[in-house]
């Protein structure tokens, strides 16, 4: 273990050095600015809205996730300036990062033995996506994804021996943050918690489905006041108006099933010039109605084509498995071939427990963050930071069948062995 907790302190280390290298990394990304701006106009009495400059009006916008705003919002109000709030939430990430990859060695020790643990642990930690494509950005994936690990093991944990009160702590805690600033994990939790509630069933430790109800209490608690002042806004009761935008990036003619870019602001993208065509008045309809504008058009259009719909999903899936790292710079293709072993060798052993039908009911938790990543790709786009939740699970399972490869061939080699003797 003490060799677990140095890589986790030396990793932690490089990631936060790496952040401070990159120059992106220590800035708020575009979306966050946005969200600060929102906060910005609202505390000055504008409304949650942004400036429509062409306008020369503020638009209320319920566009990206509510929480970030009230966060800055407090930090407004507070007078704590965002390179401050970045660097704490960089040195948090990089200590969530410490901590994950301790936890994800316990996760490991599930499935694995301890040096295979130990090997999947390290590429977990150097993985170019964990360490630097993303964990050294300013994003609240990064946290998210930390807690979600943590979250996986506990539960594992509960299933196998007891867990005390400060364990069920860390697992609502590792639930609600990342609802809370990155809602589309509600994918990946929505079905960690429904495998997890089965699988207590089945175990009949069903005392631990208490912690599951009060998870779904408070996630339904903490975003009421998102959903009242949304409906304040727009008259109805919203997390946000994401969806419909999203939506139409992945289902439309000409769709690509990666992210489309600045469609909604660039005239020359091309789905900015279909949905201009397609949907009338587009520029006099609120933040709300352009929303569900898009997303009857998109399936208006998926209904008039399923066929070319289906082709959409499967070339989503095809790249969401292609081994590119999240694009730092526009157009800055790296072919990783350790992204391209873990993607290969996860779908081996995909296919090589379903053949034999070795499957664990534990593999449910652990497989759920894949199947909420994938679910995301194939309903919207392709998106790194989609996938990003996904892959240490990937590597789980990807040593796994390295495990299984190494341990056949020397049971094959021995039997050999004492034929010849």
């Amino acid at each position: 273990m003490k060799k677990v907790i140095f890589l986790a302190i030396l990793l932690s280390i490089i990631q936060l050095g790496l952040s401070f290298y990159n120059n992106q990394a220590l800035t708020m990304n575009p979306d966050e600015r946005m969200n600060y701006q929102i906060a910005l106009n609202h505390v000055n009495g504008h409304g949650y809205s942004l400036y429509d400059a062409s306008k020369h009006i503020f638009v209320n916008n319920a566009f990206h996730p509510t929480f970030p705003v009230y966060t800055y919002e407090f930090l407004i109000k507070n007078k704590i300036s965002t390179k401050d709030w970045v660097i704490f939430v960089t040195l948090l990430s990089s200590i969530l990062f410490g901590c994950s990859i301790i936890y994800f060695y316990k996760l490991n020790l599930y499935f694995l033995n301890e040096r295979y643990s130990f090997f999947s642990t390290i590429i977990y930690g150097i993985y170019l996506s964990v360490i630097y494509y993303i964990g050294s950005l300013f994003l609240y994936e990064n946290i998210s994804l930390y807690l979600i690990i943590i979250c996986s093991f506990f539960m594992i944990k509960s299933v196998k021996s007891p867990i005390n009160i400060f364990e069920s702590m860390a697992v609502i805690i590792s639930v609600l943050v990342p609802i809370l600033y990155r809602p589309q994990t509600i994918a990946v939790f929505t079905l960690m918690l429904f495998s997890y509630s089965i699988i207590l069933v089945v175990h009949k430790k069903t005392h631990y489905l208490f912690m599951v109800f009060i998870i779904v209490a408070l996630s339904i608690l903490i975003n009421i006041p998102i959903l009242v002042k949304n409906h304040n806004i727009f008259g109805s009761y919203i997390l946000s108006t994401e969806f419909g935008y999203r939506l139409l990036q992945g289902y439309n003619p000409v769709a690509r099933g990666s992210w489309m870019g600045s469609a909604e602001t660039d005239v020359n993208n091309p789905l900015y010039i279909y949905v201009h065509k397609n949907i009338p008045k587009l520029d006099i309809l609120n933040d709300y109605e352009n929303s569900i504008a898009r997303e009857k058009l998109a399936f208006d259009w998926i209904k008039e084509n399923p066929i070319r719909a289906l082709e959409l999903d499967a070339r989503k899936l095809a790249i969401y498995f292609l081994p590119f790292n999240y694009e730092v710079l526009p157009g800055n293709h790296f072919f990783n071939p350790i992204n391209f072993l873990v993607y290969f060798l996860f779908l081996s052993m995909i296919f090589l427990k379903t053949v034999t039908r070795k499957w664990d009911d534990t593999d449910l938790i652990v497989l759920a963050p894949i199947a909420g990543s994938i679910a995301l790709t194939l309903v919207f786009f392709m998106g790194a930071r989609w996938r990003y939740y996904a892959e240490p699970f990937m590597i789980i399972y990807a040593v796994m069948f390295i495990k299984s490869t190494v341990e056949h061939f020397l049971n094959k080699r021995h039997l050999v062995t004492e034929n010849i003797v």
